[in-house]
């Protein structure tokens, strides 16, 4: 077997490395730095390593990171065998061998990983061993100095590091599409068409009647493209000659009848009609003379009649012969005459495009500075801006520096360079006057897979850089580590026959060889696929072939199909859906072939680019920054509320409503508290928001929004269906990104109108393109484009069709026009050898388009061909279906053939019923989104559910205070106020006071009434202390002290929790509801078919007595102005009323859990205690019971409503 190129290479001067598909590009890059970080000892900040994209950048970057800590387990194994042989590390002759039998035993495979072990240990002993061992810690160290980017992430840090030498700015931001675009377009648009105005009256007029000079928004497409392809000249168009055409106009009015009937004489004469063929369109048309010269005349358009005519005057279509007859025709003057006047017919369209290659040139040229007075610029504009420098007088001296600072240079992906990315390598590794002696530039690609020339990229600068490569220093990667053997061997014949292997200039298929020995998909018997290679008939037309992929997938997915998968372990099982890879040419096949696939049950994948900025997290983005920037306007509250962001219903906004204005006192006392994001909550956390905007940033803002402890926005996206789940999700991380990426400016205002302009102008740009959504099961369905890179075990591949997307003719396009290797764009459509030209290089792109699709199966390759004659060479390429020892033609109309025997489902899959002969659907998984809940939004579903909204039926109106306004020695407990404001108040006070520290009491009763906006006088407070007072000697029902006794021994105040519930199903609401009935409770609960995640409460008081653990709950609802109005009855009536028992029974759970984990001896009956209820306007001096209630429930009901509630108790119960 060959030395592999990552071995062999001198690092040193210039090479270039072509890697076919698969024959492991990015293992042999990353082996290269690896030598040169550990064996040349180059310092990471020396190696410039770039790629295609910014994704491909991190992924190898990732790569050499873990390829480092590979080889460091490698010598720690080493050390550790040390430890058990002390001979091992002998600094003698045989200490590479023994290494390498270490090495072998350790599994180590990687030839990089034992040439940088061994190679050392050969030349230098253990010396050798020492050194790398150290290098490799040095190098860990400093790999972030490691420079892994994009050319054009490199271009904008070198003129970062050169701003003097460049003359750049580096404030200027990177924006490809900036408005001046737009405008300069405008301003040099409005200019031609003055002076068009001005020198072609008559054709002006025409021309803007007929359609042409369109608005500004038509030339943005020309303009992309004549500044991507910077280097290519705009081809000029002369302007018609108005003398002419006059001229033309003024002898066509002058006409002499006698000339025009002679004219008609021989055109009508049995002579010249005779020596003419037979089908020419004119001569039917004669008649039609007078109309095309009035025609002409006026300067109208013509009709069929006379478009016909003017054909055959220009071109009459003589047979052979007739060359006398001919001649007096042609020289006939009246002929001369009309095809003068014919030659100008056109002049409108020749105006346009003259005026047209005018304006786009002077726009290219006025571009970068237009962006630069906006303080903007773009990729393009950089690297020509710093080519300009490198071939200027002192570009010498600035490209020495640049290879001196930088003398390792690697780029990935070279067969898509631009032609200004390749000038720029020209112009610094590549001059022989600058290069250093230790200077290394390797280029790596594969032409045959150059198909991005729609970004700019020509593989004829990847052949032209390849020109200053030594043929001695071209090397080729030819071993297959992705495709099983017998489908290379199928590659291999295809590529063969006839001129299937031309893939442009220079650019040919070279036979491959296969490494890879595992075939994960094999036949039915666990053999490999003996003919990979399947051609199959797709119809004549999209909807058809679609039609017959999603059958073919099925036959796939089958348990009766011919393939089976074989797992890890050896056995067989059948295909999953994620094996099957599918690439079209366009999108618009695949959303077509996604609906087909979805009517057979199978689950698809469709990764195509979405705009963040066309979702709905973005929309609701901008209604967050609306209610940020205003955190009082309630219509902005209400849009944020029912956005996807919270989700609230209308029910919920009226429900949060009546909390806001005081008219559900007893639902704000409990649930507000606990879990209830009301819109006090609302408010302060947009004014929180506000505040940390202006000081922090955004994104410092956003992110406890985000995660509030009373509604956290992530759950609520989690709970959505899927797929709506996983896009919110991916969508809010994105937009979290994009903060972190590109702060926005502290004025919110400024970014709110920014964020709506890209809402309804989407840009076309990378960093505004969110993820596609994770697949878990799925066929993955690409275009070909997207394809490249990835690979997948069965792959059809579908490349009829067009690509185009259909709109490309809605704006002005240029045309490319090629001279061997110097293009040049025009705004007339080739013709003649050019046209040629131009189809011959789009016929090897596609050529290339067919090898990327043909080359990402790993086992078995499907090629559906539709039944046609070819168009285009290229079409051929993949219809040339010949039988060959490893393909095979599967028939029109035919299938692939079932297997008796039934295939087990893959792993962790659930296996499907047997098939009835025909291919079955995959059985398909539904995912529920779960959701939190709580008592309240439990006690919601019940059938006396108004009671729970108007809990409190004494303040179901508010109180009017000046029809009765309170008496001076009113009581505090029945005057105070009511809402959830007063609630908070009470409760925040009761957890920042202590009994026994009533010197504290004051302070915190005024600190807390200013936060909570309770009005209170000095007599107020008094009042309060002395209520506080009688609530601390009130007694607690179950343990029999104080409330004030409680908090001297262990206790915890405020105390959240988070139930975890069984999400798989939705909860069994009609065992929980029999439970209750059971304990004389009943609660007459509804179904709402939830999927129930996590229960979330909160505790307001927990504290341990007498070896009990004791939960007391405060209730400050107001039940009557009265110490009566609180007795016993009428608590237990309360207790009804509102569904507390609920309430009761899941703190009692929630502490039960609590013990479980706390206490080694646990016995539910020894420590768990009871639930206590005290009304805080029912406590009395005269009597401490009053306003107190208790319950404790058995503990054969907690066990099982702790089931119910689906967690499994292991706790078994003791018996005496």
């Amino acid at each position: 077997m060959n030395t592999p190129p990552a071995l062999t290479l001198p690092l040193r001067g210039r090479a270039l490395i072509e890697a076919s598909a698969g024959t492991g590009k990015t293992w042999t890059l990353t082996g290269i730095i690896l030598r040169l970080l550990l064996e040349t000892a180059t310092a990471p900040r020396d190696i410039i390593a770039t790629t295609f994209t910014r994704k491909a950048a991190a992924e190898m970057q990732h790569r050499v990171r873990d390829r480092l800590d590979t080889l460091r387990e490698r010598l720690k194994s080493i050390a550790d065998a040390y430890l058990t042989d002390k001979t091992l590390l002998d600094d003698d002759d045989a200490l590479a061998a023994r290494l390498g039998a270490q090495l072998d035993r350790a599994g180590e495979t990687d030839p990089i990983n034992r040439h940088l072990i061994l190679a050392p240990v050969r030349k230098r002993g253990l010396d050798g061993l020492i050194h790398l061992y150290r290098r490799l810690e040095d190098t860990r160290i400093a790999l972030d100095e490691l420079t892994i980017g994009t050319l054009d992430s490199i271009c904008q840090r070198w003129l970062i590091e050169n701003a003097l030498e460049t003359g750049s700015d580096e404030h200027l931001q990177i924006n490809e599409h900036s408005s001046a675009n737009l405008d300069t377009i405008h301003d040099h648009l409005r200019r031609i068409r003055h002076e068009l105005a001005q020198a072609h009256p008559a054709e002006y007029a025409r021309l803007v009647a007929g359609g042409g000079l369109h608005d500004s928004n038509a030339y943005l497409g020309a303009v992309a493209a004549a500044t991507r392809y910077n280097e290519a000249a705009i081809t000029s168009v002369a302007p018609p000659d108005a003398a002419d055409s006059a001229a033309a106009r003024v002898a066509l009015h002058d006409l002499d009848p006698a000339l025009i009937a002679d004219w008609q004489t021989l055109t009508d004469s049995d002579a010249l009609l005779a020596a003419t063929r037979k089908d020419a369109a004119w001569k039917k048309h004669r008649a039609a003379l007078p109309a095309l010269i009035a025609q002409l005349r006026d300067n109208r358009p013509l009709d069929d009649a006379s478009t016909a005519l003017a054909a055959g005057i220009l071109d009459p279509k003589f047979n052979k012969g007739h060359d006398a007859l001919a001649a007096r025709y042609h020289d006939h003057p009246l002929t001369a005459l009309l095809r003068a006047a014919l030659a100008h017919r056109h002049d409108h369209d020749t105006l346009d495009a003259a005026a047209t290659a005018a304006l786009i040139a002077a726009v290219r040229a006025e571009l970068p500075a237009a962006r630069e007075q906006r303080g903007e610029t773009t990729f393009n504009d950089k690297i020509t801006r710093l080519n300009r420098t490198l071939e200027g007088p002192h570009g010498a001296a600035l490209a020495r520096y640049l290879t001196h600072r930088y003398p390792v240079m690697l780029v990935d992906e070279s067969q898509d360079l631009n032609h200004d990315q390749a000038r720029l390598l020209e112009n610094t590794y590549l001059r022989e006057d600058t290069a250093p002696p230790r200077s290394f530039l390797l280029l790596v690609g594969d032409p045959k897979q150059a198909i991005y020339g729609f970004r700019g990229g020509d593989v004829a600068n990847y052949n032209r850089l390849k020109q200053h490569i030594a043929p001695a220093d071209r090397h080729q990667l030819l071993t297959n580590h992705r495709s099983a053997a017998n489908l290379i061997a199928a590659h291999n014949e295809h590529y063969t026959h006839h001129d299937n292997d031309r893939l442009g200039d220079n650019i040919h298929y070279h036979p491959a060889s296969a490494a890879n020995l595992k075939n994960r998909i094999v036949d039915h018997h666990g053999n490999p696929i003996a003919a990979p290679l399947i051609w199959m008939d797709s119809g004549q037309n999209q909807d058809e072939e679609t039609g017959k992929i999603a059958a073919l997938t099925a036959q796939l997915l089958a348990a009766t199909s011919p393939y089976a998968r074989r797992n890890d372990d050896g056995s067989l099982s059948r295909i999953r859906p994620r094996d099957i890879q599918i690439l079209m040419r366009s999108n618009n096949g695949l959303l077509t072939l996604q609906q087909k696939l979805h009517r057979h049950g199978i689950d698809s994948e469709l990764q195509h680019e979405q705009n963040l900025f066309t979702g709905s997290v973005a929309r609701a983005f901008a209604d967050l920054l609306a209610a940020i920037r205003d955190p009082e306007n309630s219509a902005h509250h209400n849009r944020l509320l029912s956005g996807p962001y919270y989700n609230k219903t209308q029910a919920d906004l009226d429900h949060l409503a009546a909390i806001e204005q005081g008219e559900n006192e007893a639902a704000a006392d409990e649930y507000t508290l606990a879990d209830e994001y009301t819109l006090a909550d609302l408010r302060a956390a947009l004014n929180r928001a506000r505040a940390q905007w202006q000081s922090g940033g955004l994104l410092a803002a956003l992110t406890p929004l985000l995660d509030h402890p009373k509604h956290s926005i992530w759950q609520t996206f989690a709970a959505a269906p899927y797929p709506d789940n996983h896009r919110h999700l991916l969508d809010l991380r994105h937009i979290q990104q994009l903060l972190a990426e590109r702060p926005p400016e502290q004025n919110p205002a400024h970014y709110s109108r920014w964020w709506q302009r890209q809402l309804a102008d989407p840009p076309q740009a990378d960093w505004a393109t969110v993820p596609p959504l994770p697949g878990t099961n799925a066929v993955q369905l690409l275009t070909i484009h997207k394809a490249k890179g990835l690979q997948a075990p069965i792959v059809i591949l579908a490349p009829g069709g067009s690509n185009k997307s259909g709109n490309r003719d809605s704006g002005v396009r240029l045309y490319p026009v090629r001279d061997g290797d110097r293009l040049s764009l025009s705004p007339c459509k080739p013709e003649g050898a050019a046209k040629t030209e131009n189809e011959r290089h789009e016929d090897e792109e596609n050529r290339r388009l067919h090898y990327v699709g043909i080359t990402r199966a790993e086992d078995l390759l499907i090629i559906a061909k539709r039944h046609k004659s070819p168009a285009k060479p290229s079409e051929a390429l993949y219809q040339s279906q010949t039988e060959s020892p490893h393909s095979q033609i599967l028939p029109e109309g035919a299938s692939l053939s079932q297997h008796e025997r039934v295939l087990p489902a893959a792993t962790a899959e659930t296996p499907a019923a047997a098939p009835d002969g025909e291919a079955e659907p995959w059985p398909r998984k539904h995912y529920y989104g779960w959701q939190r809940t709580s008592f309240t939004a439990l006690s919601r579903d019940t059938d006396n559910h108004t009671a729970i909204d108007l809990a409190d039926y004494a303040v179901a109106e508010p109180r009017d205070n000046a029809a009765e306004p309170a008496s001076d020695d009113a009581d505090i407990r029945y005057t105070f106020p009511r809402g959830p404001a007063a609630g908070s108040y009470l409760h925040a006070i009761l957890e920042h006071t202590h009994g026994d520290r009533r010197a504290d009491w004051r302070q915190t009763l005024s600190r807390h009434a200013a936060e909570w906006q309770i009005p209170l006088d000095d007599a107020g407070l008094s009042a309060c202390e002395q209520w506080l007072a009688d609530i601390y000697a009130a007694q607690c029902p179950q343990s029999g002290i104080s409330l004030a006794a409680s908090k001297r021994g262990a206790h915890r105040s405020e105390y959240g929790f988070s139930l975890a519930l069984d999400d798989r199903d939705p909860a069994n609401i009609d065992r929980i509801d029999a439970l209750f009935t059971a304990c004389g409770l009943p609660l007459g609960l509804k179904k709402n078919h939830k999927h129930y995640r996590y229960l979330r409460g909160e505790i307001d008081h927990l504290y341990q007595y007498g070896g009990r653990y004791y939960i007391l709950d405060y209730k400050s609802n107001h039940l009557g102005d009265s110490p009566a109005a609180y007795n016993a009855a009428a608590l237990k009536q309360a207790m009804d009323d509102h569904h507390y028992w609920l309430q009761a029974a899941i703190y009692q759970v929630a502490l039960h859990r609590l013990l479980q984990t706390r206490l080694p001896d646990y016995d539910p009956e020894t420590h768990l205690g009871g639930v206590e209820y005290l009304y805080l306007r029912g406590v009395n001096s005269a009597d401490r019971a009053n306003g107190g209630l208790g319950h404790r429930y058995p503990t054969d009901f907690i066990l099982a409503l702790d089931r119910e509630l689906g967690y499994q108790n292991p706790y078994p119960r003791q018996t005496a």
